[in-house]
Formats: structure tokens, sequence, C-alpha cells
């Protein structure tokens, strides 16, 4: 019975994905369902394969402005991300890096600018940077990534100095980076 459950949350968490995929509306009307915390709740405590395919459909999800406010409303979503990065999967973890990508990042939408957002982003970037993302983004960078999650990392990293310079957490120490030099 257990393992027919399984394989029904798994089969869903595939169909929530290429719902979500085919189409920002229908991405947006399963954020306002209610996925985004369901999908998160199955990161906490999911095995590899439900991790995986939970992360790719909250990935999928937040391409649309309803989920990505979803997400930033949603206490446990930055805090779970950031603990999934590097524990589950390299797939996991590039997942993890797009969806804090999507999360962080300002958005434009055609010709809306996310209203009422910029203060759910910035919070949801020092809740990252303090819950240790600055750390894993900057360790994924070093050992290797594919080039789009490169590229993602490297803007999360933007985002979270930029946050970070005017007092938005206290989790980097200056004194860290001491001896380094700057490459020109």
């Amino acid at each position: 019975m257990a393992d027919n459950r399984i394989k029904a949350t798994k089969a869903s968490l595939v169909a929530a994905y290429h719902l979500a995929l085919a189409d920002d509306r229908a991405a947006a009307r399963l954020a306002e369902a209610g996925l985004v915390p369901s999908l998160v709740e199955l990161l906490i405590d999911g095995d590899r394969s439900t991790a995986e395919k939970a992360l790719a459909a909250l990935d999928a999800t937040l391409a649309s402005e309803a989920g990505r406010a979803r997400a930033r409303a949603d206490a446990l979503a930055v805090p779970v991300l950031v603990k999934k990065m590097f524990r589950v999967s390299d797939t996991a973890t590039e997942l993890v890096v797009s969806a804090l990508h999507r999360i962080c990042k300002k958005w434009h939408d055609g010709d809306d600018d996310e209203v009422g957002s910029p203060a759910a982003r910035r919070s949801a970037v020092v809740e990252a940077v303090q819950v240790g993302a600055f750390q894993k983004v900057m360790m994924l960078l070093q050992v290797g990534c594919r080039d789009a999650t490169k590229e993602k990392a490297t803007e999360l990293l933007k985002l979270m100095i930029k946050y970070e310079t005017r007092g938005g957490g206290d989790c980097i120490d200056a004194m860290d980076f001491r001896g380094l030099k700057r490459v020109s």
C-alpha cells in the first residue's frame, strides 16, 4: 500500500512538472492551488528520487510570479532549498540553484514589475545569506557545474553581496577574505 502511494506521489510530481513547464498560466494555477508549500514539505523527508522530482516541479512552478510569491511567503522554502544543496545529487543541486535564483532575482514579466515584491525578494536574499547559501554557492562555483548553473550561481552571489553590503545579514566575516587578491 505504501509503495503504491509513493509511486502515485512520484507520478503526480512528474505531471505537475510537465504542466508547470508547458504554460506559465498553468504554473500560476498550480502555485495558487498550494503546490509550493506541498513541494517544500516533500523535500524535507523525501528520498532522492522524490526530492529530485519535487525540485524539478518547484523550479518549473517558480517560472510564474504566483509561484515566486508563494515561495517567498513560505517560511521553509529558502532554508529547505539551501539545506538540500549538495545533499541529494548534482541534478538536485542545480535545481536548487535555479529555484533560489528564481526566488531572489527581480523579474519583469511583460510590463509588470512584480508589484509589492521588492521587500519579499530582499527578505528572501537576506534569508538565503543567513542560512548559508553564500558559502554553498561559492563552493559550487569552486567544484564546478554546468554553464547555465554557473551563470545563475554567479547572479545569486551578486545579489547576496549586494544585500550583504547594505547590512542585510551578518554571516559573512570580511576578515575571511584577507590575503585574497582581486582578479582584474
